[in-house]
């Protein structure tokens, strides 16, 4: 049609209908011998690649200081279910050495839910150097954070944290009080020298609060 309306045209018009009509045949009879090989060019529908071959490419295009290509291998792993430790590792390393601070916060704050026993040192190195980085909680994963850091026995840290945030203000009002029951927690654990630490932090940190005299009368008891 447009051959006979385009009168004059430069377009090869005929070269076009051949080209489909010769690869039209030529697919016939790749089809009809059985010379296809559709496994070379396509994957299979429940083809799922292992993990750790993308957390390998990963980990070397952050070696080579390559954010782009980090990010294209950690995406799909990012919002897989759950999410593998190491990617949330290295996506954290690699938002701090990419000065992408919003990145590397919610990255730091994800990770506050891998604190199983198996991963619970390497997220507490890795916030570590986060918040040596400059990053900062919001007193909610401020006061998550201390958890995870009394659970692996780094309780001078968690002193160190929860101070730290309070001196920071804008606290939420039952702060002073988890901070409290989490002295009692300790005690009922057996660990009186780390609730004894807590509650001497918690009445220099909120001296003016119901709960520092709750935490003084503890330490004079």
């Amino acid at each position: 049609f447009q051959w006979a309306m385009d009168d004059g045209g430069n377009i090869a018009y005929q070269a076009h209908a051949g080209g489909i009509v010769a690869g039209a045949a030529l697919a016939l009879l790749v089809k009809t011998l059985r010379w296809d090989r559709s496994e070379a060019y396509e994957e299979p529908a429940d083809h799922v690649e292992d993990p750790a071959q993308a957390l390998a490419r990963a980990r070397t295009a952050l070696g080579r200081l390559d954010f782009a290509a980090v990010d294209r291998e950690l995406v799909p792993l990012l919002d897989a279910m759950p999410v593998p430790i190491e990617a949330r590792l290295i996506a954290l390393q690699a938002a701090r050495l990419a000065r992408r601070p919003a990145a590397a916060d919610a990255q730091a704050t994800a990770l506050l839910a891998h604190g199983g026993p198996g991963d619970r040192a390497r997220v507490l190195d890795a916030l570590q150097e986060w918040r040596k980085a400059g990053g900062r909680w919001r007193p909610e994963e401020a006061f998550a954070h201390a958890q995870l850091l009394l659970r692996g026995g780094r309780g001078a840290e968690a002193v160190g944290l929860l101070s730290e945030t309070a001196a920071a203000g804008a606290l939420p009002a039952d702060w002073a009080g988890r901070w409290l029951r989490l002295g009692f927690d300790l005690r009922r654990d057996g660990d009186e020298v780390g609730a004894r630490h807590l509650f001497a932090a918690l009445s220099q940190a909120l001296p003016n609060t119901p709960e520092a005299a709750k935490a003084g009368a503890q330490l004079a008891g």
